[in-house]
């Protein structure tokens, strides 16, 4: 059980200037049901499960910004911002931690003038992920320092929305072998489209395609240069959804996400995202935050979308069922399920759970001698 307060400060503009300041601060509420698992946690003396979630005091923003409709209506932001990317696959906050993923970057967005058209640039040059200040200096929980550049790029004027993007990615965290600098050096090529149409008031589809490859870039070393592993890669990366909705019943949708191994094979590289928001993809047991390893995968899922319930209660459902991308091995399948009751303007209410279901002997995605996986949530967040 843990407490998450963020408390921030925004001055209004002057002369297209202005200022905004955050803190975040994450803390146990009854320590006897918390346990990390972050470096220095210490021993699990009541067997608990480690939920990534460290207590922390952090500076969450911190930045200037200046806006110019003169300058082909630009906006430029410096200092410590949060950046998402389309739907966070590739680029996130990490928003369903406790601790959110922010970053130190100058970024500048501009619609140069033309209807329809938006353009992002970033370039970051440290990573504040999700561990908190107090997992600095412990290896592979530390924070990222980074030289990545981020190009971006979108149009929706047309049946469906077109969006290119340049990932060009290049963080280290002072660690060695799958974690160190050079495992999470990448360039990512991409294209999507995505768009709805309404056929009268109470039928419409939506539907995404996102397509993606990706390879080695600057000093890229899959086990870190000392360990001399794989050096180079390519990999692609492939989504598809769809969904109709009927207004008085809600929206069935399905689709699939290919992380694709390099030539397909067993114990080469993968299709890595190690910016993204993870626990929004693949199930939200998190048995797969490495993307399926070095085996890649296949995520086939379909779900569904309540329509607004009594007592104002939202809803969702999905089914996942994974496969291996090298080889096409069975990866267990999972079932999810939420429930989101606002109450007030100001407040709402979330159960959440998963099960995951592990293939007959075992995932090579879960370690340990208990393979299936069963998480509940039960969150609420109050802001104004």
């Amino acid at each position: 059980m843990t407490a998450r307060t963020r408390l921030g400060y925004g001055t209004k503009p002057y002369k297209g200037v202005s200022a905004f300041v955050e803190m975040e601060n994450t803390a146990p509420i009854a320590k006897q049901l918390y346990f990390d698992g972050i470096g220095g946690a210490g021993a699990n003396v009541n067997d608990l499960t480690p939920i990534p979630d460290p207590k922390s005091t952090n500076l969450n923003q911190a930045y200037l910004k200046i806006t110019n409709k003169d300058l082909l209506d630009s906006t430029i932001v410096g200092g410590r911002q949060r950046i998402i990317k389309d739907d966070a696959r590739f680029i996130g906050n990490v928003g369903w931690r406790q601790n959110e993923q922010t970053y130190d970057a100058a970024s500048w967005n501009s619609t140069f003038n033309v209807d329809g058209l938006n353009f992002d640039y970033n370039y970051i040059w440290s990573v504040r992920r999700i561990f908190g200040t107090e997992t600095i200096g412990t290896g592979a929980w530390n924070d990222f320092s980074a030289n990545t550049h981020l190009i971006h790029g979108s149009y929706d004027k047309l049946p469906v929305k077109i969006t290119a993007f340049v990932y060009l990615t290049d963080i280290s965290n002072g660690g060695t072998g799958a974690t160190s600098a050079e495992a999470n050096a990448n360039a990512t090529y991409g294209l999507r489209l995505n768009g709805k149409h309404d056929f009268n008031d109470d039928w419409n589809i939506a539907y995404v395609a996102s397509f993606a490859y990706q390879t080695d870039w600057a000093d890229f070393d899959s086990n870190g240069a000392a360990a001399g592993g794989i050096t180079q890669y390519n990999a692609m990366y492939w989504l598809g959804d769809a969904k109709v909705g009927f207004k008085p019943a809600g929206a069935l949708g399905g689709g699939i996400e290919v992380l694709g191994s390099w030539n397909g094979e067993q114990g080469q590289w993968r299709f890595s995202t190690p910016l993204a928001t993870l626990h929004k993809w693949n199930g939200w047991a998190d048995v797969w935050l490495n993307n399926g390893g070095s085996a890649g995968l296949r995520d086939f899922f379909v779900y569904y979308e309540t329509p607004k319930m009594p007592w104002d209660l939202k809803g969702k459902a999905v089914f996942h069922y994974f496969k291996s991308d090298a080889g096409g091995d069975k990866q267990g399948w999972e079932i999810d399920g939420l429930l989101k009751k606002p109450i007030n303007k100001h407040m709402d209410v979330l159960a959440k759970a998963a099960y995951y279901q592990a293939p007959d002997g075992g995932s090579a995605a879960v370690t340990g001698a208990q393979n299936d996986v069963v998480k509940v949530w039960l969150q609420t967040t109050i802001k104004f």
